[in-house]
């Protein structure tokens, strides 16, 4: 009988060991989870109200086409920065520009027409990408300087971007336009429109915090 309660209490004692072991183990936080936290909360937090401000242009074009036809056109062009995520070091996120318009080619109207351009962009992000980020003003694609652009209360046409460089072409891009990719392969540089040059600085201060605490 002192045999059976001595094994009991052993094999007792045995189970409540490995349980406590398991719960040690599966709340261990990963490599580099504490000083990564905060820069990471920053970044998806911005990254989020990024999402949900997006940026717009309103335009008018006059010119005349390849095909020697006289177009003009009205439209907008929607740009924005969506689904932010990180793993571990690697960055992915989502570029969306819509260019909504309608007008007239020889006379005849056009209707409403869209071209929808997609960017899935991925990255390892390093002490060397996090340092060579900047922001710069420019004219998003679909504006081009031959089209005879005018835009509203934005003379220069530009949106302002977050621009993500590389020494080597080590920035994956995949870029469709209306359903069909163009190109899918590395590059040296990326870019991002966002709402503001604040909002930009805001995503670069969280990125360098972010590489600076634990990517190399």
């Amino acid at each position: 009988m002192t045999v059976v309660v001595r094994f009991r209490v052993r094999l007792q004692a045995i189970l409540l060991g490995c349980l406590v072991a398991a719960g040690r183990v599966a709340l261990a936080p990963p490599q580099f989870a504490p000083p990564l936290r905060e820069p990471l909360r920053a970044l998806l937090a911005d990254g989020g109200e990024e999402a949900r401000r997006g940026t717009y242009l309103f335009y008018r074009q006059k010119y005349r086409d390849k095909h020697k036809r006289d177009v003009e056109l009205h439209g907008s062009v929607y740009g924005v920065l969506r689904d932010v995520r990180v793993n571990g070091c690697e960055v992915e996120a989502r570029v969306e520009i819509d260019d909504l318009y309608s007008g007239t080619i020889e006379g005849a109207p056009t209707g409403n027409m869209q071209d929808k351009t997609e960017y899935a962009i991925r990255f390892r992000l390093t002490r060397e990408i996090a340092a060579a980020l900047d922001v710069m003003d420019g004219r998003p694609r679909q504006l081009g300087r031959a089209m005879h652009t005018e835009c509203e209360q934005n003379a220069a046409c530009s949106f302002t971007w977050l621009r993500v460089r590389s020494a080597q072409s080590s920035l994956h891009e995949q870029i469709v336009l209306n359903n069909s990719i163009t190109f899918d392969g590395l590059a040296k540089e990326i870019l991002a429109p966002v709402s503001s040059r604040e909002a930009a600085n805001g995503l670069i201060r969280d990125l360098q915090r972010l590489a600076a605490a634990g990517c190399e």
